[in-house]
């Protein structure tokens, strides 16, 4: 597949009514998302807060870090869903990202993932999933394990696996095919939350995600030599 220029910037949607606070005007952070030639805007998933003209110009260590740590997870979202529908359709864009904000990891199928991909094996997945969980949260959301932060860590441990067992993959492949894996697990799910809403439905009829699922994890099973190991 061609490659393509994807440019991710955040706003202040200063074009909506602002809430007013002593006098001044707060504004929701929003993202404008360019890929394919198209174009789509969103609200942040980061940015819960809103925000003067002024606090966002200055953009603080805390903004910054937001900020980077959103254009992670979209570029990464967005690469994977144009790469299924070989197209950029912002309206399901849009939808998934949304559903990855409050879909959690618990959702993908962990367990069937402690098996070997031709030497690889992912049980370190599960404490790297409960490792930066605060008490008041009861699994990773979906959203954060396509972070920056978590991808790290997850490629570092593929990386040090591949080198131990001498493989001709590299780690970044391997990562890849698995947010690949995780993707067509949710899809299930993400039928659902379609059909939900009017805007989104149409997309049902429109993409055979049950065919993308069954077509795209065969191809990884195959590529890897895996088999489903039950209760392992």
């Amino acid at each position: 597949m061609k490659t393509y220029t994807v440019s991710v910037k955040h706003y202040l949607n200063t074009t909506l009514k602002p809430s007013v606070v002593d006098g001044k005007l707060y504004y929701p952070v929003y993202l404008m998302i360019n890929a394919k030639r198209k174009t789509s805007r969103i609200k942040s998933l980061v940015f819960l807060n809103n925000y003067t003209v002024e606090q966002f110009k200055e953009k603080n260590e805390c903004i910054k870090e937001k900020i980077v740590f959103e254009i992670g997870i979209i570029e990464r979202i967005l690469r994977l869903t144009v790469r299924e529908l070989k197209e950029y359709n912002t309206t399901f864009f849009n939808a998934y990202t949304n559903f990855c904000f409050d879909a959690v990891i618990t959702m993908v199928d962990i367990d069937k993932y402690c098996y070997k991909w031709d030497g690889l094996n992912f049980k370190f997945l599960n404490s790297l999933f409960l490792k930066d969980l605060s008490s008041g949260k009861k699994s990773l959301r979906i959203l954060d394990f396509f972070s920056n932060e978590i991808q790290k860590d997850v490629n570092k441990e593929l990386k040090k696996q591949i080198e131990n067992n001498k493989l001709s993959y590299s780690a970044t492949e391997v990562l890849n095919d698995f947010n690949k894996m995780v993707f067509y697990d949710l899809l299930e799910y993400f039928n659902f939350y379609l059909k939900g809403s009017k805007k989104t439905r149409e997309l049902v009829y429109k993409y055979d995600l049950s065919y993308i699922k069954f077509h795209g994890q065969k191809d990884i099973l195959s590529k890897y030599n895996i088999v489903f190991l039950k209760n392992k």
